[in-house]
């Protein structure tokens, strides 16, 4: 599996027509040097969900890169800090959670 898209993502809204169809979400990111492109979409989502949590989900995917490197800056502090993960304290329980969400984001 290759690394996801760099940089920050953001979340547009894009309608469709014959309205009242209640659009899709396209989620932008800079897929080449100096080039924004589509990272991902919600176009074949449940048809079942609401609008309000079609965007929720398009929001979510947007700031997935913020949230992995905030995890990331958790890890690493923690860790500096000589934190051990197999204790019971919260700072234990913290970087193992840690390490779990960086290893399903980022699979070796």
């Amino acid at each position: 599996m290759s690394a996801h898209t760099p940089g920050e993502w953001e979340a547009e809204h894009h309608r469709s027509e014959p309205l009242p169809d209640p659009g899709y979400w396209v989620i932008i990111g800079l897929v080449m040097p100096d080039t924004l492109g589509a990272v991902g979409d919600t176009l074949n989502r449940h048809h079942c969900i609401t609008p309000e949590e079609d965007e929720a989900n398009a929001r979510l995917f947007a700031a997935a890169p913020k949230l992995l490197a905030v995890v990331r800056k958790c890890e690493a502090m923690l860790t500096r800090q000589k934190w051990r993960a197999d204790g019971d304290d919260p700072e234990a329980v913290l970087l193992r959670e840690a390490r779990a969400v960086i290893a399903q984001a980022v699979p070796a």
